[in-house]
């Protein structure tokens, strides 16, 4: 599983906060390191609002990045609004997408800069009536699908885990059958696409995707790729 946290020491995070986001301070409520404030937006150089946030450096998700929670109660505890639960913890990205697209761990402010401010920008949006956000993938099972179409070629989601089952592999020889289940080889087929997925993403990376795969689609998990 690909882990995307750099990790900063108390002192490199309190400096950091100082210059880019003073409205922000590290705390330690009973003995947990919490970052927390108003995490204000700024566009442009116009500020356009401001939340009240809570961002636990020890609760780490699936990707190893802190849990932020929207502590004011501005946005509405609702799925259609990315907030998962009465604790205001916010869903801020697709994880699958963001194991695609960063390819270094994240410090503090890269965190706080990229994931966490394009949330909260998309929340202002949303109260103005943008749908949430511009281009969101879909919401859980359905972003996921989104998401391995686009990479894959396929809106079938047993043939995306094949592909994955495939692509998780160290070793693949193009005389296997296509994972798409065209009956043909690989080299015959889809070997294009296995290709560039191999050379755009890391073993890590690939295997992560198949494993959320299997959680989301079950049903899809396949035998094609075992000659």
């Amino acid at each position: 599983m690909p882990n995307l946290w750099r990790g900063e020491t108390d002192d490199e995070i309190r400096a950091a906060l100082e210059v880019r986001y003073p409205s922000l301070r590290l705390a330690r409520p009973e003995n947990r390191r919490v970052i927390m404030g108003a995490f204000n937006v700024q566009h442009t150089g116009h500020f356009l609002g401001g939340f009240q946030v809570e961002v636990l450096l020890d609760v780490p998700d699936e990707l190893g990045l802190p849990t932020v929670r929207e502590v004011g109660g501005r946005i509405p505890r609702m799925p259609e609004r990315h907030i998962n639960d009465k604790f205001g913890t916010a869903c801020l990205y697709l994880p699958e997408d963001l194991a695609v697209r960063v390819r270094e761990p994240l410090g503090i402010i890269e965190f706080l800069d990229g994931p966490v401010r394009n949330f909260f920008l998309g929340q202002i949006g949303a109260e103005m009536g943008t749908p949430f956000p511009l281009g969101e993938w879909g919401h859980g099972a359905d972003g996921v699908k989104e998401m391995l179409t686009q990479l894959l070629g396929s809106d079938d989601v047993g043939t995306c885990v094949a592909f994955l089952e495939l692509l998780s592999r160290k070793v693949i020889k193009a005389h296997w059958p296509c994972p798409c289940g065209s009956g043909r080889s690989l080299r015959d087929c889809h070997d294009g696409v296995v290709r560039r997925v191999r050379q755009r993403l890391p073993l890590t990376t690939r295997r992560f995707l198949l494993e959320r795969a299997r959680k989301h689609f079950p049903e899809g998990q396949t035998t094609r790729n075992r000659p």
